[in-house]
């Protein structure tokens, strides 16, 4: 019914492996009982593993009218968090209220565990790289310095992050004449 919205059960979304049921429908526009009120804190406690994260979520679709890729910790019932991403936009009735929020549901938790495994890699390659005896500079073609390792700074007195996204000529005048060298040699 217009005014009224439903929520997401098992066959909606079978990741979550069983949402808990919430099915009562609550006025959208000012949850004027205090049953349509316990309906939606429920919501908030017992789907959403971290309720301020809903509350986030709602205050930027009432701010902007839609998110995309909007990143929310769900709970199925047997408590175990799922990572969800999320492309919703805010439902408005005639008069222009809110009137609920249509999306759809993401489960990035593969996404999540690949991501954290190259932070880990990068932070392993980074100790590798600074712990290198040998004065190691990385340099992009356009001869802007991303990498400058800790033989670097003890070699030139410069800190990585003086160094990191300065072009190399400006930290070693010796190497300007070979500026217009560096997209080939890269």
């Amino acid at each position: 019914a217009p005014g009224e919205m439903g929520y997401l059960d098992d066959a909606g979304y079978p990741p979550l492996g069983g949402v808990h049921d919430v099915r009562e429908e609550v006025r959208a526009s000012a949850f004027p009982t205090p049953l349509e009120a316990d309906a939606l804190a429920r919501i908030a406690e017992t789907l959403y593993a971290r309720p301020e994260e809903r509350a986030a979520l709602l205050s930027r679709l009432l701010d902007g009218g839609h998110v995309e890729d909007y990143e929310v910790t769900l709970r199925r019932k047997d408590g175990v968090r799922i990572p969800i991403s999320t492309n919703s936009h805010l439902l408005r009735d005639e008069a222009g209220a809110a009137a609920g929020v249509e999306g759809t549901l993401r489960d990035i938790a593969r996404r999540k565990e690949i991501e954290k495994q190259m932070e880990l890699m990068r932070v392993y390659l980074k100790n590798i790289f600074d712990s290198m005896p040998s004065v190691l500079i990385g340099i992009d073609p356009q001869g802007t310095v991303t990498e400058w390792n800790q033989a670097a700074v003890y070699a030139t007195g410069i800190q990585a992050t003086a160094a990191m996204g300065r072009k190399f000529w400006e930290l070693a005048p010796l190497f300007e004449r070979y500026k217009n060298d560096f997209q080939e040699v890269i």
